[in-house]
């Protein structure tokens, strides 16, 4: 649908009268229609052919609308168009899609954000090509005059810090991605605690490039998905080995602050035992090199495995974990044992907490929030897991930073806590990402 332009279609006329497509009552009902009907297809293949119809049907049009809208603005401006130096949403799917198809088996249980337009109101919601609820993307990157009227801004010179994602995954996408990192001049620093949890990439330097207020600091470990058992004892000699390179040289850029993600998942080809097995040696390093660890853990029945792992092998108990991927799918009361035992561990929250909201364990776990309150500040760590798990809450381009504070939004709604608020979970999670991995 390149070079549409205004038209005399209900939808386009629609569109380009509103001040506000995201108030648009036809383009809210739209998406309304559309997320009723993918909570009625409880079939994986059926959700997945409504999400293609989605992404090729009316909302690519709507987007398609304001894309036009972008260009003739930026024409305007500099006489190029936006579309030559800016890749199609639909077109960075695909092209992630083709890179990382063995990393979509990894989230194959967790349910496809749909893709709504990318609400435009006015041009500077273009800076980050993302739109979220109530939160003004802008004021991440870029000074914001607040006649956006969003709700949650987050003051510029205020740092975020991610403490979980991949940036090795594919570079280009996530060059088109991490808008609010390239951002001239910048207004804040960004932290990104980078995982390599796939040994095939370990000797792999694929992390994009990034003007100096942008801090890169990577773990590394063997997923439980990521291994072969037949050389199992290869991969773990190479793993000594890179912890060993990191020890003997502390000041390099790329000194591993931890060992991870490793765990147990009940989705892996490989045997629990044999994931056991690799986990344990994982935990023993992280104590011999005196680094945090990072858990991940797929399979509610597995959670109690992997806290008797903990127990069995970790005398002090004061070693940094960080417990990653913390949602409605976690065993509740494994983590509160976790917690309880290790005062220095932590729990991720990323986009996930979004997903599946009408479940009795989404209920659950929203409970479980409220009532842990008054101490998640001081155990939360905030996370997106890019290029995975996006929150439901944002629309348009998956920038991790603008992920992020979606995610602190959305959390913020849930806890209802007069004393807490996005912003102060931010500051939180900064804190204690600077104490977990010694930044």
């Amino acid at each position: 649908m390149q070079g549409v332009e205004k038209s005399n279609d209900l939808l386009s006329r629609l569109y380009f009268s509103s001040t506000n497509p995201a108030k648009n009552p036809l383009l809210t009902m739209l998406q309304k229609l559309y997320r009723m009907l993918e909570m009625n297809f409880q079939d994986e293949k059926e959700r997945e052919a409504m999400t293609a119809f989605a992404r090729t049907g009316v909302y690519d049009f709507v987007e398609d609308l304001s894309e036009c809208e972008s260009n003739t603005d930026h024409k305007n401006v500099s006489g190029s168009s936006e579309e030559d130096s800016v890749e199609s949403e639909s077109e960075s799917e695909e092209q992630i899609d083709s890179h990382i198809t063995e990393d979509e088996e990894e989230h194959e249980d967790e349910i496809e954000l749909e893709e709504p337009p990318v609400w435009a109101p006015e041009k500077r919601f273009y800076m980050n090509r993302c739109y979220v609820d109530n939160l003004c993307t802008t004021s991440i990157s870029s000074h914001c005059d607040h006649r956006c009227e969003q709700e949650n801004h987050i003051p510029p010179n205020i740092p975020i810090y991610d403490g979980h994602l991949h940036l090795n995954e594919n570079i280009s996408q996530s060059q088109s991605d991490l808008i609010s990192l390239q951002q001239t001049p910048p207004i804040r620093e960004f932290h990104l605690i980078n995982n390599n949890h796939k040994p095939h990439q370990w000797l792999i330097t694929n992390i994009p490039t990034f003007s100096s207020h942008v801090h890169i600091y990577s773990t590394v470990g063997v997923h439980p998905k990521y291994f072969n058992p037949q050389s199992v004892y290869q991969i773990l000699d190479d793993l000594r080995n890179n912890l060993e390179i990191s020890k003997k040289n502390p000041n390099h850029k790329n000194k591993l602050v931890a060992v991870g993600e490793c765990g147990l998942d009940e989705t892996s080809s490989t045997t629990i035992d044999q994931q056991i097995f690799v986990l344990e040696k994982q935990i023993d390093l992280a104590i011999e090199f005196h680094l945090p660890l990072v858990l991940h853990c797929r399979g509610i029945h597995l959670y109690r495995k992997l806290y008797d792992c903990l127990r069995n092998r970790v005398q002090d108990k004061n070693i940094p974990i960080h417990w990653h991927c913390i949602n409605s799918n976690a065993n509740l009361h494994i983590v509160d044992l976790c917690l309880n035992e290790f005062p220095n561990s932590y729990i991720g929250i990323n986009g996930s907490i979004t997903y599946g909201t009408n479940t009795e364990n989404a209920f659950l776990f929203k409970n479980w929030l409220v009532k842990r309150s008054p101490f998640l500040p001081s155990r939360l760590i905030l996370e997106t897991d890019y290029p995975y798990l996006p929150p439901r809450n944002l629309y348009g381009t998956y920038d991790p930073s603008c992920a992020l504070v979606g995610t602190a939004v959305y959390l913020s709604k849930i806890v209802n806590n007069p004393n807490q608020n996005a912003l102060s979970y931010i500051h939180s999670s900064n804190a204690n990402i600077v104490s977990m991995y010694s930044l």
